[in-house]
């Protein structure tokens, strides 16, 4: 039984350019979404439930929760021209990471 949260999204890019005597350029990427939350995972065998299995590492009960990861923030790219050139480039931050829910397994077989 498993819960999985989905990733946050990627945050939008910024290219540019500027030229002339007095050239400015700035550019801001945006910033990744968050990460969604996996929910509670609940997994319940009781006395009359019972679990065989095959092979070396297999699972008898396997629960888990995992959060999604946090989007990526956006890139900046771009360029200045001219006599006096300023050039600005800030990469977006990246989305918070999502949490993973509580997992209760019993387990009386």
């Amino acid at each position: 039984a498993q819960s999985i949260g989905g990733g946050g999204g990627t945050g939008g890019g910024a290219s540019g350019s500027a030229a002339g005597k007095l050239a400015v350029s700035l550019k801001l990427g945006g910033k990744g979404g968050i990460g969604g939350s996996g929910g509670d995972v609940t997994v319940t065998n009781t006395a009359a439930g019972v679990i065989t299995t095959w092979g070396d590492g297999s699972h008898g009960i396997l629960a888990q929760s995992i959060g999604g990861g946090g989007g990526t923030g956006g890139g900046a790219s771009g360029s200045a021209a001219g006599k006096l050139a300023v050039s600005l480039k800030l990469g977006g931050k990246g989305g918070i990471g999502g949490s993973g829910g509580d997992v209760t397994v019993t387990n009386t077989a």
